[in-house]
């Protein structure tokens, strides 16, 4: 009896030494991307930024094509899988990756060409930077608890680039050299991942399948629900900073700095989020109370983050912006609900719910969130101006949280 104080000690200090390494990960990131924004702004002005700002969110999109459902799904599928098996799982997730790439560069391209932007360069080559990051393998760490690989081979370059490239940009005065060092620091993180896991599957004797296009394709295919989930979330995280430059040209610098506090909060509390969401199927409790559990973890949270964001969100845009963009109290409001809506319907989606294999559910839900944020926009766009796409994803995101957790809910009475 007296081991056992000390046993669930040690295993509060291990979660907490993870999920501490985890926190670590992405806060190199975002941190960088803090300092980046003041630099670049002070470098090139607002208009360029701008067009950098909407490339990333283009990026971002094209990356969750590229990454497919490997680095959402895929989270809770190898959580459960042995270290073999992992290797297996990232090589196999490569070639079907590779193939979506080409495509998606070409739409990247077709892209800028067409949307109304200051610097069609600065835009193509920030969404470039988003969608080569689709090959990465830091979801391999994240869903197998290793936070120190995680640092090393992804943070660290992905960070440093971010803030060599804004530093150059602000003595030089050239916006090029931005995305361009964003686009070494993804390629960098990728190289080093896959370095990595050459080695492992050299140490561990894993025999690796050859390359099969009719394989890979089918891999794509059986994963279409998963990637559907992570695409329209993603596409909802990148709607309104898109959409500023045409709908209210005057207000996309205040919705693209909107776009960036978000996601901020969201990359911060992505290992969290994350190890939350694979902790889901541990232990030995019935299917019923580890979806209980993952639900009751999300919405505790939920008010948590809200406060803190909204009490801390003004101050990162005073100091980041110069003072130069300002937003209501109620649009502070709308951003904080944002980012604690996105916490809990993460965990609760690509979660609990995929875990009760309710993915292609996720995935409709998915879809109507992004027709419900455009519905809005337009619908609040007389009382909010430029602002009505924040104030609309704040209400689409908060009902997408209320449907999936009737839904996991529903579910788990269903178990007993």
């Amino acid at each position: 009896m007296s081991q056992r104080p000390g046993s669930a000690k040690s295993r509060l200090l291990a979660i907490a030494g993870k999920l501490g390494g985890f926190g670590f990960a992405p806060l190199l990131v975002s941190l960088a991307s803090v300092i980046s924004v003041p630099l670049v702004l002070a470098g090139i002005g607002s208009g360029p930024w701008v067009s950098i700002a909407v490339g990333q969110a283009v990026g971002d999109v094209a990356r969750s094509v590229v990454a497919w459902s490997w680095n959402s799904t895929g989270l809770t599928a190898i959580a459960k899988m042995n270290p073999q098996e992992r290797i297996q799982y990232y090589f196999a997730s490569l070639a079907p990756r590779l193939l979506l790439l080409i495509p998606v560069l070409f739409l990247l391209v077709v892209f800028v060409m067409v949307w109304p932007l200051e610097s069609q360069l600065l835009a193509l080559l920030s969404a470039v930077s988003g969608a080569v990051f689709g090959l990465s393998g830091a979801w391999v760490y994240i869903g197998s608890r290793e936070p120190r690989p995680l640092i090393i081979y992804n943070s660290v370059p992905r960070a440093v680039s971010t803030v060599v490239g804004s530093v150059m940009v602000t003595i030089t005065h050239i916006g090029w050299f931005f995305p361009a060092m964003l686009i070494v620091g993804n390629l960098t993180a990728v190289v080093w991942t896959n370095k990595d896991m050459k080695n492992r599957q050299r140490k561990l004797g894993v025999e690796l399948e050859k390359f099969k296009l009719k394989k890979s394709l089918r891999l794509i295919a059986n994963n279409a629900s998963g990637f559907v989930v992570g695409f329209f979330l993603t596409l909802r995280m990148s709607a309104p900073v898109m959409i500023a430059p045409i709908i209210a040209p005057e207000g996309a610098a205040v919705v693209a700095l909107a776009d960036k506090i978000i996601r901020w909060v969201n990359t911060g509390l992505t290992p969290l989020m994350q190890f939350v969401q694979t902790g889901i199927p541990l232990g030995d409790q019935s299917v019923a109370k580890k979806v209980g559990r993952g639900v009751k973890v999300a919405w505790v949270a939920f008010p948590v983050i809200f406060v803190l964001v909204l009490v801390f969100s003004p101050i990162v845009s005073y100091v980041v912006s110069a003072n130069q963009v300002h937003f209501s109290t109620l649009e502070f409001a709308a951003l904080s609900l944002i980012c604690a809506a996105l916490f809990t319907g993460n965990v609760i989606g690509n979660g609990a719910l995929v875990f009760l294999n309710k993915v292609g559910l996720v995935a409709k839900v998915a879809v109507a969130g992004l027709v419900l944020l455009l519905a809005l926009s337009l619908v609040l766009m007389r009382a909010f101006e430029s602002h009505s796409v924040i104030m609309a994803f704040s209400l689409a995101e908060f009902c997408v949280c209320l449907i999936l957790s009737s839904v996991a809910l529903a579910s788990i009475r269903g178990c007993k």
